[in-house]
C-alpha cells in the first residue's frame, strides 16, 4: 500500500536460545505517529536495531519505503537509511558547534566530497536548516553553541537535524525520557507536527503513557518480545487502557526495583 511507510510482518529475533522478538506485526503510515510502549527488557531496543538494519532478523520481513531492508545491498541500505531520520535519547550533537552547524550536519551525506572537506554548505542547505530550526521553535538560537542550550532545546535541535534530511520516516527511541513532563510534551508535539504537516511516518518508543495517548494516532504495546496491543488511539477505550495497564503490571510483578505503576499509567 502506497500510504504505508514502514511494515513489519511476522518478525522474529533470537540470541542463542533466548527469543527476544516473536511474531511482530504492525505498520506505520505516512502522516501518522505510532507510539511503541513497553517496559525495559520488552524488546524495544532490539526491535529498533532490526528496523535500522543494524541487527539481522531471523524470520519475517521489515519493509521500509517499499524495500525489504534485510535483503538490500549495503549501498542500497545506505540510500534507504538516508530517507529515515533518527532521534534518540543520546542526541549525538557536537556540543561545541552551534545549533545551525549541528542541523547542517544532516546535509553532509548529500554533498560533494569537496564541500564536505571544506564544510562549504550551499545556500539551499542553509535555507533548509533555518527552516527546520524555525519549525521546532529554535530559530533564535541558530548561532548559539549547543552546549549552552537546555536538554529540551537540544532535543529540538536533534529533531531539526532529522528533519533536515528530508526524511520520509522518523524513528525516535525514548526521545524524552530525560526531560521534565512539560518539555517532553512540547518535544513530542513537535514530532507530531512533523508527521501531520510534512506527511512523515513517525515511530516513537515511550514510557510515558499519558503523553503517548496525547500525541499518537496508534498505540503498539510490546511485552516479553510479543505484540500485546495494536490499536488506533482511543483514550477513552477501557479495553485499550486495560491492555496498557497489563504491560506495566507485568513489570511490577517481575521487579521490585521498578518505579511504581502510577508513574506510567494513571
Amino acid at each position: 500500500m502506497k500510504d504505508v511507510a514502514l511494515q513489519l510482518k511476522n518478525v522474529g529475533k533470537s540470541y542463542g536460545n533466548k527469543v527476544v522478538l516473536e511474531s511482530i506485526d504492525f505498520e506505520v503510515r505516512h502522516g501518522s505517529m505510532v507510539a511503541l510502549l513497553g517496559t525495559s527488557g520488552a524488546g524495544k531496543s532490539t526491535l529498533f536495531r532490526c528496523l535500522t538494519g543494524l541487527e539481522p532478523i531471523d524470520s519475517g520481513s521489515i519493509v521500509a519505503l517499499g524495500e525489504s531492508i534485510h535483503e538490500l545491498s549495503p549501498a542500497r541500505l545506505r540510500a534507504v537509511r538516508g530517507q529515515i531520520g533518527f532521534v534518540f535519547q543520546q542526541l549525538h550533537l557536537v556540543k561545541r558547534f552551534s545549533a545551525l552547524e549541528n542541523v547542517l550536519g544532516a546535509r553532509l551525506a548529500e554533498m560533494p566530497i569537496w564541500r564536505v572537506t571544506l564544510k562549504s554548505f550551499s545556500r539551499a542547505d542553509k535555507v533548509l536548516a533555518f527552516e527546520c530550526l524555525d519549525r521546532v521553535g529554535m530559530l533564535d538560537y541558530a548561532n548559539t553553541p549547543t552546549q549552552l542550550l537546555s536538554g529540551g532545546q537540544q532535543q529540538r535541535i536533534a529533531i531539526a537535524r532529522a528533519l533536515a534530511q528530508k526524511p520520509k520516516i522518523i524513528i525516535a527511541d525514548e526521545p524524552v525520557s530525560s526531560l521534565d513532563p512539560l518539555t517532553a510534551r512540547s518535544v513530542l508535539q513537535t514530532l507530531k507536527a512533523a508527521a501531520t504537516d510534512l506527511n512523515v511516518a513517525v515511530l516513537c518508543s515511550l514510557h510515558q503513557v499519558d503523553l503517548a495517548l496525547e500525541v499518537s494516532d496508534r498505540v503498539v504495546g510490546l511485552r516479553d518480545g510479543r505484540i500485546s496491543l495494536n490499536m488506533a488511539n482511543q483514550p477513552n477505550n477501557q479495553g485499550m487502557m486495560q491492555k496498557i495497564r497489563s504491560i506495566y503490571q507485568q513489570r511490577a510483578v517481575h521487579s521490585d526495583r521498578d518505579e511504581p505503576l502510577q508513574r506510567h499509567v494513571a
